[in-house]
């Protein structure tokens, strides 16, 4: 009996480390070009480093992150009317969405850290909040639309 539970227990953690190895590797790089293109290009902000302008800069930052992500949409339902696996789905996206997140996060930043700079941090927290609540936003959104098209 020992050894049976044993064989099993050495059995799950093989299982475990080839399906984690798969996951933390493949799951790293885009392959699509045009997903790539939409991940990857730079948001176009003003480099300004006036108060008023971090304002337009922030709100530019969010009309660039919404578009891109209507495109990511756009590439995700072309995908699931060509009948792909849900598992080829997130392989897909899953990378492609993280690296968004983190490229606009790295912008917000920016525009943040001006903002404290200049002494503004009450308005530098409030952006912040702001961003933070449309980042939930959105999240919530996808997962609306992928629960209705299941």
């Amino acid at each position: 009996m020992k050894y049976v539970a044993g064989v099993l227990i050495i059995a799950f953690l093989v299982a475990g480390g080839v399906f984690g190895a798969f996951f933390l590797t493949s799951g790293n790089e885009i392959k699509d070009p045009e997903i790539s293109r939409i991940v990857e290009d730079d948001y176009n902000l003003e480099t300004n480093r006036e108060q008023s302008n971090v304002k337009d800069s922030y709100e530019s930052l969010l009309t660039q992150a919404e578009d891109r992500l209507a495109e990511l949409k756009t590439e995700v339902k072309e995908d699931l009317e060509e009948e792909s696996s849900y598992l080829d789905m997130y392989e897909k996206y899953e990378p492609a969405a993280k690296k968004l997140e983190e490229k606009t996060d790295e912008k917000f930043q920016d525009l943040h850290e001006q903002l404290q700079q200049a002494g503004e941090e009450e308005k530098a927290s409030t952006l912040k909040a702001q961003y933070e609540r449309q980042k939930e936003e959105w999240k919530k959104s996808i997962v609306k639309e992928m629960k209705e098209r299941l």
